[in-house]
């Protein structure tokens, strides 16, 4: 008979081997467990499946061989069949079964490949394994002499039982949150990897969003990347029409936070009165007038990008607000007695970078400009009016539907003009001229606003030769940013051969 000490000792190997996270160990010291109280010859542990309508081999012991392992086999539950089958019955009474191994009046012949040596065993007994909630999990089958089936009916076996089903149901709990923790990593690590793949696309996008190709337009594209992710506050300065607000869409948008929302906020139409509903939104009742409650912006921007444009157009009293919220890092909705943290990352426009000259007051200057980019003006970056000039007459003739085009010393010409306005002027002298053109849709430096004595301006073959291959590079560019860098689909758009685009991208670099 076994002693109560060995099964002390049988027991601590099976809460170890839980502990360790050994599943099928676990399962099989169970085995060795029943086998060894009921003195029987061999034991095969049968769990029911997440089906709960077959059975499946999860472990087993044969006495006095140590490299038996049980056939890996499915038996149907049969539970429809009142009983018919010795695991129907015990799964529908809960009960422990014992059998002659001949004569019982059961088909036993399904269990032949898992105990080949039946007729010899004398009995043959099924012990329901049931969870914490009275579940049935598993049968235990065991097959023997006639010395065991009354230690079936023993309080230590139940005791065995309750201890075993409760380290089972551990493993397999510890088992499965593994499996989900394991599936919530491949899931983290997928969802960076396409993040970090959208990243990488909008970086090799920046060019055609930021276009330019002199040394300035470089730089800022590389600031734009480096500071993308940047902790502080941002002040992005330049003229009206530079391109502010783009370039700080662009930071957003190269950010780990992309999917958050970008804000913009037009300083010129704030005023005393709308700061604090428009910011921190307010509750219901707690403004006279209005019914309803509002979030405000910088909680409707939650992790993503706010921008202030035209910061410096604040009144002193507003800019002074401003920095009190940079100041305390937190603020509090109109009616509300709760104060809301900030998570948002603050960007800001104002016309120059020098402090001075910004109409902002010192103690907001230095609070908002912590990363500091400045935009040059186009007239100190002519090398890019081509580029540019090119870009909007593409945006322009998809407007209109109209095939346009540049005439021979169109582009020279805009690119001797000053464009106080910048971007805006340039847009808006091409966009009147496409309103003048002929019928083939060519504008020409006339219609432009160039006068040479009355007469139309003339350019060498040379300019003409440049300004197609630049209106087609263009043009390329524009079409590999629509089909996000996709060879094959920006040839179709263009209606060219992809060999075709192929050669020409190496042509121009692209």
């Amino acid at each position: 008979m076994i002693e109560a000490e060995d099964i002390r000792d049988q027991m601590l190997t099976l809460c170890n081997l839980v502990s360790q996270d050994r599943p099928d160990a676990v399962l099989m010291q169970s085995c060795v467990l029943i086998s060894n109280f009921l003195h029987a010859r061999t034991a095969v542990l049968m769990m029911l499946d997440n089906t709960r309508q077959n059975f499946i081999t999860g472990a087993g012991v044969s006495e006095g061989d140590t490299t038996w392992a049980p056939l890996v086999m499915s038996l149907p539950l049969q539970s429809g069949d009142s009983g018919q089958t010795p695991l129907a019955q015990v799964a529908l009474t809960g009960r422990n079964l014992c059998l002659n191994a001949l004569d019982n009046g059961y088909n036993l012949s399904p269990l032949d490949p898992l105990f080949p040596d039946l007729a010899a065993a004398g009995h043959i007994c099924f012990v329901p394994m049931q969870n914490t909630r009275g579940d049935l999990i598993g049968v235990y089958i065991v097959s023997g002499e006639n010395t065991f089936p009354t230690r079936l009916k023993s309080t230590d076996m139940t005791l065995i039982l309750r201890a075993v089903s409760a380290q089972v149901e551990q493993s397999s709990r510890q088992r499965a949150a593994a499996f989900h923790i394991s599936a919530l990593e491949r899931s983290l690590e997928l969802a960076d990897k396409q993040r970090s793949n959208l990243r990488e696309r909008a970086r090799s996008n920046l060019q055609a969003r930021l276009p330019g190709n002199s040394s300035a337009m470089q730089k800022l594209r590389g600031q734009v990347e480096r500071f993308a992710d940047a902790s502080g506050t941002i002040l992005i300065s330049g003229e009206d029409g530079t391109g502010r607000e783009q370039v700080a869409r662009e930071m957003h948008r190269l950010s780990r936070l992309s999917n958050a929302p970008f804000t913009y906020v037009n300083c010129a139409t704030l005023t005393a009165e709308s700061f604090a509903p428009e910011l921190f939104g307010h509750k219901r009742g707690a403004i006279q007038g209005v019914a309803t409650s509002r979030r405000g912006l910088l909680r409707e921007t939650g992790d993503g990008m706010i921008y202030f444009d035209r910061v410096d157009l604040l009144s002193e009293e507003l800019q002074g607000s401003l920095s009190r919220l940079l100041d305390t890092g937190s603020f509090r909705p109109l009616g509300s007695s709760r104060e809301v943290g900030l998570t948002q990352r603050f960007a800001f426009s104002a016309p120059s970078d020098a402090q001075n000259e910004t109409g902002i007051s010192a103690s907001l200057y230095h609070k908002i400009a912590q990363v500091g980019i400045h935009i040059q003006p186009l007239r100190e970056r002519s090398e890019d009016i081509e580029t540019l000039a090119h870009e909007i007459l593409i945006a322009v003739a998809c407007e209109r539907k109209q095939r346009l085009s540049f005439a021979p010393g169109s582009v020279a010409f805009l690119m001797r003009q000053e464009l106080q306005g910048n971007m805006h002027e340039l847009r808006a002298m091409i966009t009147r001229a496409s309103l003048q053109t002929q019928q083939d849709g060519i504008i020409s430096p006339q219609h432009l606003g160039a006068k040479v004595n009355g007469k139309p301006l003339n350019a060498p073959a040379s300019d003409l030769k440049a300004s197609v291959e630049s209106y087609e590079a263009n043009l390329i560019r524009r079409a590999l940013s629509d089909a996000e860098n996709n060879r094959a689909q920006a040839a179709k758009n263009l209606g060219i051969p992809k060999r075709t685009l192929a050669d020409k991208c190496l042509r121009y670099g692209l």
